[in-house]
């Protein structure tokens, strides 16, 4: 969807590869913060490739509100997912070629305890864009409609995965799984 700002996407944490191809294809990108949460959305789960295939991993958030603003969604510390998904990316890419370049830089983002989910979706974000060579972006708190993404046909040009000589390619993985595999030559399967 396109506004007078360009294309408007929802900020999410580690979203699939088809959402950079959207930041790289475009002039111009606004974040939309403050629309309404909608469960089950790329904004707190992604997917990461292990050796059985495709893995969901999922931040969680305190319960709220219908039409609660994704602004205000706070993240939930009851059980140990910040252990869990490091344990899991660990597991996933530490053969990969450039597991040990970026680990370093990844792994605060998953042992800081932010508060509010979108705190997490920046951070996650700058550092993913700063990987790739993508710097435009804008928030914008106004409410304002999304470009749904999440119904896209994903991402299917294929470069080499992990366990690639055992799984066929999986397509339509978090941004991670290309960076983890490609490193900065990502930009060239977007």
């Amino acid at each position: 969807m396109r506004n007078n700002n360009g294309s408007v996407l929802p900020l999410s944490f580690a979203a699939p590869i088809s959402y950079y191809s959207a930041l790289v294809k475009n002039e111009s990108i606004v974040f939309s913060i403050s629309d309404f949460f909608k469960k089950q959305t790329y904004r707190n789960r992604y997917f990461i490739c292990n050796s059985n295939g495709k893995l969901l991993l999922t931040i969680p958030v305190k319960k709220f509100l219908q039409n609660t603003p994704f602004n205000e969604i706070e993240i939930s510390y009851q059980e140990n997912w910040q252990q869990n998904h490091i344990r899991s990316i660990e597991s996933a890419y530490r053969k990969s070629p450039y597991f040990e370049y970026f680990w370093d830089d990844l792994l605060p983002v998953y042992q800081n305890k932010y508060v509010t989910l979108i705190e997490s979706c920046e951070i996650s974000n700058k550092l993913f864009n700063k990987v790739i060579g993508i710097l435009k972006h804008e928030l914008s708190s106004e409410k304002i409609c999304t470009t749904d993404f999440e119904n896209s046909q994903g991402f299917s040009k294929e470069y080499y995965q992990v366990f690639s000589q055992k799984l066929a390619f999986v397509s339509n993985l978090s941004i991670l799984d290309l960076i983890m595999n490609e490193g900065k030559n990502a930009i060239q399967y977007i």
